[in-house]
């Protein structure tokens, strides 16, 4: 019940009229420190990846993406040869 009333949500707050958080501060307390180890008031994910590891992976894939577009291009070219040779050898 405090953890709703914590993260905002005030119309889900007790249906029941219970009301306990809002009559007794130290049982408000005590429900804040339960709920406390998920609450999260910074911008930022704690556990989220850091922007520059996010532009160093992103390098990483370029690189890659570049190693495999100049290994297609050479495999274009092995193929357009052997078709040369193919040609040529059928025209014999």
């Amino acid at each position: 019940m405090a953890a709703e009333f914590f993260m905002g949500h005030v119309y889900q707050i007790d249906p029941n009229e219970y009301d306990k958080v809002f009559d007794d501060r130290d049982y408000a307390a005590e429900q804040y420190l339960h709920a406390e180890p998920w609450l999260n008031i910074l911008s930022e994910d704690p556990e989220s990846m850091p922007v520059r590891d996010h532009r160093k992976i992103i390098r990483e894939y370029e690189g890659k993406i570049a190693e495999v577009e100049r290994f297609k291009e050479g495999l274009w070219n092995e193929l357009e040869r052997f078709k040369l040779e193919v040609k040529r050898e059928l025209q014999r």
